[in-house]
């Protein structure tokens, strides 16, 4: 029996035991009380038993002067490779009472992991953003990360319905034939986590159903407001779904001079987390399990007609996106600037997720 999917399910055994008999120091946390360690149940996000709402942040910490993805703090053996910068993030994730970070590519380094770990952080796990992915490397992600203590669920994409899973070359079938293959590979290995689709606004009727997941990750950019967006996916899916990308950028360019405008992306940010809050589906409000707020620091290679040593103010503005100015001004995101210095933002976030019972 040399079909595709027995060679594939017996790699997938077989890393899982390489990579199990290398990490003895990670103890297995699959499950608790006969329960499994994550759960989704009656449209709540369980930990180790318990309702988690998600007080996520988008991470994806690139220093200046690099780009994604080989510039990643956390990618082994990468040129920007830096437990003491990655430590300094967590560390200021941590003091502002998020609870979940939102990476871009998955997490696999052990040192990098331990931190995560150590800071009280949990991981949604990229297992698939890139069309060029391997389903080995997606075998290894998975044989690594199963029974991680950090790993919250798995997540597919990236609101791939616009990029195809960044491949030029690519359509909306093309990646939707390729995410049913992940979904399947991850199922072949009876994984008790969990697994995400992440899209860019809502889907259709048809899109939400043609998928077998557990729950959905919505990219939403509508200046400070959701508007309808909770309701309107009550009525589109009995699945709960969690906000994958939120939030606004520093600048005001509504005048045409890319003004720098912290305190305006404060004021968003608060009101749409206090919207997010309010709807948590722990506490019976919504069909919300929470959010990831994007993002953490500012990224200086984003801005393709800039460079990646200078901040560079350049934005796109497509019909709708991020307050004031619904322009997306590429590297200002941050809660924190490049250099790790907190935003009014940053402070507006602790306001509402350490200083005080949220």
């Amino acid at each position: 029996m040399n079909s595709p999917t027995y060679i594939l399910i017996s790699l997938l055994l077989l890393v899982s035991l390489a990579v199990s008999g290398c990490q003895e120091q990670t103890a297995p946390t699959e499950e608790v009380a006969g329960q499994p360690r994550v759960a989704i149940q009656q449209g709540v996000l369980l930990v180790e038993g318990k309702p988690f709402d998600i007080k996520g942040i988008c991470w994806n910490p690139i220093p200046k002067g690099q780009r994604h993805p080989e510039g990643l703090a956390y990618r082994t053996g990468g040129v920007a490779y830096d437990l003491s910068f990655v430590e300094r993030d967590l560390k200021l994730i941590a003091a502002a009472g998020f609870n979940t970070l939102r990476p871009y590519s998955p997490i696999t380094d052990q040192a990098v992991l331990d931190l995560i770990e150590a800071y009280g952080l949990r991981v949604i796990v990229p297992i698939f953003n890139f069309h060029e992915i391997s389903d080995d490397q997606i075998a290894v992600t998975l044989a690594t990360l199963e029974n991680h203590p950090t790993s919250l669920f798995w997540e597919i994409g990236n609101e791939w319905n616009y990029n195809h899973l960044y491949n030029p070359q690519g359509n909306f079938e093309q990646a939707a034939q390729r995410i049913q293959n992940v979904i399947t590979i991850i199922e072949s290995t009876n994984s008790r986590l969990p697994i995400a689709l992440n899209y860019g606004e809502l889907p259709s009727k048809e899109v939400e159903q043609r998928f077998d997941v557990d729950l959905w990750g919505l990219n939403i950019y509508r200046s400070d407001s959701f508007d309808d967006v909770f309701e309107r996916w009550q009525k589109l899916s009995d699945k709960p779904m969690y906000l994958g990308e939120y939030g606004a950028d520093a600048i005001d360019n509504r005048q045409g001079d890319g003004r720098y405008a912290p305190d305006a992306q404060a004021r968003a940010v608060t009101r749409l987390t206090q919207l997010i809050m309010g709807s948590y589906a722990s506490r019976g409000n919504g069909p919300l399990l929470g959010g990831a707020l994007f993002e953490f620091s500012d990224e200086w290679w984003k801005d393709g007609k800039g460079s990646p040593d200078e901040h560079d103010i350049g934005g796109i503005a497509p019909g709708g996106g991020p307050y004031p100015d619904l322009e997306f001004n590429e590297e200002w995101w941050g809660i924190v600037d490049v250099d790790r210095n907190p935003r009014a933002a940053y402070h507006a976030m602790k306001q509402l997720y350490a200083n005080r019972d949220s």
